[in-house]
């Protein structure tokens, strides 16, 4: 069986903990955390109970946290286990991307949100993001919990559907300047950084860091998710 490298300059091996009361699931987490060679599963739970029962036995700096679960839901356990370990980080692990169950959890102490997918690269994007102390947030979760918070603030009535074209207004924390506006639509058009840059009389290194502050606002990794979001609030078409 081949084993993947993470991108990890400590060479540290993590503990990591699955709490799902999905088996199917769980175990398909488990063999792709077996295919990383720092990473060591440490315990499988079904809900967390049975987490907090044995966390001090062999305490995970990793927890994968579903989140409604029989017994003790997620969003309780992450708040025990933060009061007591706040070194740990919870991620939110949920084939739900609502924002009401994103602002729970993050709001419990989660370190970050993954849409529930078993995939080689989205999850060792989520992985070297938390190992790098990075929050991850899925771009479908970020788009449902950035009009959840509009709404709780009153900028979008409950009741109402968002109209398409109005998506960018309600998102003010996911604001992009005009600048980051016109690299969104050269990269939507192909264009290298070093292309870019020449377009826009700016440097290089100028474009990416242009680039690092919207993955940063949008809770996106790469291109190709910044430009999946940009499509939804209309920015490019």
């Amino acid at each position: 069986m081949s084993t993947y490298v993470m991108i990890d300059r400590s060479k540290k091996k993590y503990r990591i903990a699955i709490v799902d009361d999905h088996e199917m699931f769980s175990m398909a987490l488990a063999t792709l955390i077996g295919k990383y060679n720092n990473l060591e599963l440490v315990g499988m739970f079904s809900d967390g109970q049975e987490l907090i029962a044995n966390h001090e036995v062999n305490p995970p700096e990793i927890i994968l946290m579903d989140i409604v679960m029989p017994g003790i839901d997620g969003p309780t356990a992450t708040r025990i286990i933060m009061g007591k370990y706040p070194s740990t980080r919870i991620i939110a692990v949920s084939i739900d991307d609502d924002g009401i169950k994103v602002q729970q959890m993050f709001e419990a102490g989660a370190h970050s949100f993954f849409t529930k997918q078993v995939q080689k690269k989205p999850f060792e994007d989520l992985l070297e993001s938390v190992i790098n102390d990075k929050r991850y947030i899925s771009s479908s979760a970020a788009i449902n919990y950035a009009f959840h918070m509009n709404r709780l603030a009153g900028s979008i009535p409950a009741e109402e559907e968002i109209p398409e074209e109005d998506a960018e207004q309600h998102l003010p924390h996911i604001h992009f300047t005009d600048r980051e506006k016109q690299v969104i639509r050269f990269i939507r058009d192909g264009l290298t950084d070093k292309e870019i840059a020449n377009v826009l009389a700016i440097s290089a290194r100028t474009v990416g860091s242009h680039k690092r502050h919207m993955f940063e606002k949008s809770g996106t990794r790469k291109s190709t998710e910044l430009l999946t979001l940009a499509y939804k609030m209309k920015l490019i078409t």
